[in-house]
C-alpha cells in the first residue's frame, strides 16, 4: 500500500522522500565516524538521482544538505571528495536547466500567471481560481509562445505562493517566519559544529517548499510538521531525554494518524477504480462510500463517473457544477463537457471544451470533441475548421490518443467533401 502511494507521487516528491532517507543514512554513518563512506554514499545518490528523477529541486536540496552535513568535516582526505561533489552538483544542475528548458519556461509562465492573478485580486480568494485566470489569459493572447508550456494548475508553483494566494499577507508571513527561523538555527548549528538530525531532514523540505508544493500532499505536510516539532523539542535543553522521547512518540502517533487517513483513502480509491473498470459497479461505489468526508470530496470526480455509469447524468453534472471552484481543471472540463454532450446540451458542452482548450492549449482532445459536436449538428464548415486545426496541431506529447484524433480528423475531411 505504501509502495503504491509512493509511486503515485510526482517524481519531485519521490525524490524528496528518498533524499530524506539518504540524509538519515549519511548522518548515522557520520555518527559512527565513517566519514569517507558517508561522503561516497551521498554523492553516489546525487548522481543516480540525476538519471532517475532529473529534478532541479533535488540537486539544489542535495547540495545544501551536503554543505550542512559535511561543513565541519573538511580534512585533507575528505576535501577532494567534497570539492568533486560540489562541482558535480553544479554541472548536473546546469545540464538539467538546459535539457529541461521547456519545463523551465513553463514554470516561469505559471509563476507569472499566478503573480498577475495575485496583483489583480484585492481580497481573500481560493487558489483554484487561478485556472480561470489562465483561461482568460490565453483567450486574450491566443498566439503566445507560452501555450506549449502551459499545464493545469491543480497546485501552484510552490508552497510560499500557495499560502500567499490562499491567506494573503498572513500566509506569506507564516511561511517567511518558518524559513527565517530555520536559517537562524542552521547558522547556530554550524557554529556549534554539531549536525542536528531533524534540522538536516528539514533542509530538503525548506528547499522544496520554495520551489515546489510538497505541503499540498497531506502526508508530506504532516511529515513536515512532525520534523519541525521534533526539531523544536531537540532545542529544549532542560527536558530529560525520556520526556523528549515520550513527547516525540505522542507527536509521531498524532501525525501518523493524519497520514493514515490519506494513505488509506488512496488505497481504497485505487481498489474502487479497479472494481469499477472490471464491471463491479456497486462494489466500487460501496468502497467509495466508506471513505472519510475529506477523501470523498477529494475523489468526487470518481463519484460523478459512477453516477454517469448508472445513468444518473443529471446528478453527475450537478455534483460537478457544485464543486466547480474545487475541481476546476482540465479533466473536470472534459468530463463535464462530455456529460452535457450526451444530454445534447451543446452550448454548455462547447463552453467546457473551449475552457479546456484555453486552459491547456497544446491539448488536442478539446478540439476533437468540439469537432464531434459540430458533426452531430451537421455544421460542416465548423467540422472542417476543427479537423484542419487538429491535423496542424503539434501536441506537447505525441501518443496513441493524439494520433487517433489526427487520424479521425483526416477521415472526416475526406468523407465530408
Amino acid at each position: 500500500m505504501l509502495v503504491k502511494y509512493f509511486l503515485n507521487l510526482n517524481t519531485n516528491l519521490q525524490a524528496l522522500l528518498i533524499l530524506l532517507s539518504i540524509n538519515s543514512i549519511c548522518y548515522l554513518l557520520l555518527k559512527k565516524q565513517k566519514i569517507n563512506l558517508s561522503i561516497f554514499c551521498f554523492f553516489v545518490f546525487v548522481i543516480i538521482s540525476f538519471f532517475l528523477f532529473q529534478s532541479r529541486g533535488l540537486i539544489i536540496a542535495a547540495a545544501l544538505s551536503g554543505i550542512y552535513l559535511f561543513y565541519n568535516r573538511f580534512t585533507k582526505h575528505t576535501l577532494k571528495y567534497i570539492l568533486l561533489g560540489g562541482i558535480a552538483c553544479v554541472l548536473l544542475l546546469s545540464i538539467l536547466i538546459v535539457k529541461k528548458s521547456n519545463a523551465t519556461k513553463g514554470r516561469y509562465f505559471i509563476l507569472k500567471t499566478q503573480i498577475q492573478f495575485l496583483k489583480q485580486t484585492k481580497s481573500n480568494y481560493s487558489v483554484k481560481n487561478v485556472n480561470h485566470f489562465q483561461i482568460d489569459r490565453f483567450k486574450q493572447n491566443k498566439d503566445t509562445a507560452y501555450a506549449q508550456f502551459a499545464n493545469t494548475n491543480n497546485y501552484v508553483l510552490n508552497d510560499v505562493l500557495q499560502l500567499s494566494l490562499q491567506y494573503g499577507i498572513k500566509g506569506f508571513i507564516i511561511i517567511l517566519f518558518l524559513i527565517v527561523g530555520f536559517m537562524f538555527y542552521i547558522k547556530k548549528s554550524i557554529a556549534s559544529k554539531q549536525v542536528n538530525l531533524w534540522l538536516l531532514l528539514l533542509v530538503p523540505f525548506q528547499i522544496f517548499i520554495c520551489i515546489n508544493s510538497p505541503l499540498q500532499v497531506a502526508s508530506l505536510a504532516w511529515l513536515y510538521i512532525f520534523l519541525y516539532g521534533m526539531f523544536l523539542l531537540s532545542q529544549v535543553d532542560y527536558l530529560l531525554w525520556y520526556y523528549k522521547f515520550a513527547l516525540g512518540l505522542l507527536f509521531s502517533l498524532y501525525c501518523s494518524y493524519a497520514i493514515k487517513n490519506e494513505v488509506v483513502g488512496f488505497s481504497k480509491i485505487n481498489k474502487s477504480k479497479e472494481l469499477f473498470n472490471s464491471g463491479y459497479i456497486n462494489e466500487a461505489y460501496h468502497i467509495y462510500n466508506s471513505l472519510s468526508k475529506q477523501n470523498k470530496k477529494k475523489y468526487i470526480t470518481f463519484y460523478a463517473t459512477y453516477l454517469h455509469h448508472v445513468n444518473k447524468i443529471d446528478s453527475a453534472i450537478q455534483i460537478l457544477e457544485i464543486n466547480h471552484e474545487h475541481l476546476c481543471n482540465y479533466d473536470y472540463h472534459i468530463s463535464l463537457g462530455n456529460y452535457y454532450k450526451e444530454q445534447l446540451n451543446y452550448t454548455n458542452a462547447l463552453n467546457n471544451f473551449v475552457d479546456a482548450q484555453y486552459l491547456v492549449p497544446h491539448k488536442i482532445a478539446p478540439l476533437y470533441y468540439q469537432m464531434l459536436i459540430y458533426k452531430e449538428q451537421s455544421i460542416f464548415n465548423k467540422v472542417h475548421f476543427f479537423a484542419n486545426a487538429i491535423i496542424q496541431k503539434q501536441p506537447k506529447i505525441i501518443n496513441a490518443q493524439s494520433n487517433f484524433f489526427k487520424s479521425e480528423a483526416k477521415k472526416l475531411l475526406i468523407f465530408s467533401k
